[in-house]
């Protein structure tokens, strides 16, 4: 399998972060039990916009799968190889929030549309998610392919950006109208319902898809990563997760696997405290 290296940078990156990730890379190249593509890197302060033009590098390239590697994500070696190996359409590893509650990036969907990080794994366990964050995950070009197959691209009348609809959910061809309600910080979108608390937006379209697809959004205080993989969901892939993958996430110190078990611990501890006040 061929598979291009896609990197959404958004700031300088740590020389200790270049120094772990390229002989990784060239340890791949040298044994060639996958063959490495394209080197792939767009960096700006739009982490969305960087990664719908690596997509568009992608595409145009002749590599089967994608390996996204975050600019302060450093995988264990042996990584690629293994999310090869999965034999699947979306493969992912899990990394680390940077601060408590260290949780891993890696979440169920919950009635309504909000999610919740997957707390209770036995590390090594390969299961499946809702969502992952992009720091480490393999997707397949069928995945992007099936996307533009299902999916129309709209106009927003408000302000002319373009956003991708479900064919199932055009109610015109000229027009449609998505509902989008705001509670407490978090976002869910229905389409069809109407209440005080609901901004309705008109989109207009099919319109011609613009050069770089809008693969992923960052809207509503919701992160790209959701947005991509509520898309790749709805056209019927699911998200596999290899929890034996643990990477460091980079900040002043690494996040590991270790920090969240610490901190998972430290939750149990309190909430028992609780119980027995109680």
């Amino acid at each position: 399998m061929r598979v291009d290296i896609g990197i959404a940078c958004n700031k300088n990156q740590e020389k200790e972060w270049w120094a772990r990730l390229v002989p990784e890379l060239l340890r791949v190249a040298a044994e060639g039990k996958v063959e490495l593509g394209q080197f792939i890197a767009v960096g700006s302060a739009l982490t969305d916009h960087n990664r719908n033009h690596i997509v568009g590098h992608f595409l145009e390239g002749e590599a089967e799968a994608i390996w996204w590697i975050d600019d302060d994500v450093v995988p264990p070696s042996g990584t690629l190889e293994a999310l090869v190996g999965l034999e699947v359409d979306i493969a992912a590893g899990v990394y680390f929030l940077r601060k408590p509650p260290c949780n891993p990036v890696v979440y169920a969907r919950l009635e309504g549309g909000l999610y919740r990080p997957l707390w209770e794994y036995q590390q090594g366990e390969i299961i499946r998610a809702d969502s992952v964050g992009m720091g480490c995950t393999l997707i397949r070009r069928c995945v992007y392919e099936r996307i533009r197959e299902e999916y129309a691209v709209f106009r927003r009348v408000r302000n002319g950006t373009v956003v991708l609809v479900h064919r199932e959910d055009v109610v015109e061809t000229r027009m449609v109208a998505r509902q989008v309600r705001r509670q407490a910080g978090k976002v869910l979108k229905r389409p069809g319902e109407r209440g005080s608390a609901w901004l309705l937006e008109e989109l207009v379209g099919p319109v011609e898809p613009p050069e770089v697809w809008p693969f992923y959004a960052l809207e509503y205080g919701r992160t790209e990563d959701h947005y991509f993989c509520e898309m790749a969901r709805r056209v019927g892939f699911e998200i596999v997760v290899d929890t034996g993958i643990e990477c460091a996430h980079w900040g002043c110190q690494p996040v590991t696997g270790k920090s969240f078990r610490e901190m998972r611990e430290w939750h149990k501890q309190e909430a028992g405290s609780l119980k027995a006040i109680q």
